[in-house]
């Protein structure tokens, strides 16, 4: 009797004891690693940068008369140009931001349906290389700036070229166009656009050879 009672403690004390185990919860799961909120934030900007390098290749790997088309994707409404001749339409014309901008593209084309023309020794002379628009793109999470190559004829070297190099900056935001700077300055004499509002122009008609003359 003593032995019967003896195994049916231990028996009711291993299955206590099993009860025990299958109830007991699972070991806590291994914490996740801490977030580097450095690396992520430098992770980002990066891709800021990247998107602003394409963003310069949109504009200026194309003709100046696609650009407009390209500007009017890319520009805020709130868009503010400081270069002087953007500034003096915009004034003339009473209007300002992207739609002053594409105001002051179709102005340009239909005042020059056959290209635009060569101007003053550049027009009698041999035609200049065509340089290379996106010499350089240097870009920021919220900025980038675009260094162009252009050639002018050498004064000491008839018939040669020298590079020269100009540039475009501008302002970012949400992946939007929102400011933008250059070295322009105002043409001496003013061109008629810049005188008198785009509404009141006299403008050309396109001439059957400009397929050949077209200058983008």
């Amino acid at each position: 009797m003593a032995k019967l009672t003896t195994g049916l403690l231990i028996g009711v004390g291993a299955a206590l004891a099993l009860s025990a185990c299958a109830q007991a919860p699972p070991p806590p799961a291994p914490a996740a690693p801490p977030v580097d909120q450095a690396a992520e934030a430098a992770k980002a900007q990066m891709m800021q940068v990247d998107q602003n390098k394409m963003i310069a290749q949109q504009l200026f790997s194309v003709s100046m008369a696609q650009r407009a088309g390209v500007l009017a994707k890319l520009e805020s409404p709130d868009y503010v140009d400081h270069n002087p001749m953007f500034a003096l339409f915009d004034k003339l014309n009473n209007v300002s931001g992207s739609a002053g901008m594409q105001l002051f593209f179709t102005t340009l084309q239909k005042l020059n349906p056959n290209g635009m023309p060569r101007q003053g020794a550049a027009a009698r002379g041999p035609k200049p290389p065509d340089g290379n628009p996106l010499f350089q793109v240097v870009a920021g999470p919220d900025s980038f700036t675009v260094v162009h190559e252009q050639f002018r004829p050498d004064p000491s070297a008839h018939g040669s070229f020298y590079p020269v190099f100009t540039f475009d900056a501008f302002k970012v935001a949400n992946g939007m166009l929102t400011e933008h700077w250059d070295g322009a300055t105002l043409p001496t004499p003013l061109p008629v656009f810049l005188r008198v509002p785009a509404d009141k122009l006299h403008y050309p008609k396109p001439s059957k050879a400009s397929a050949h003359h077209r200058a983008d």
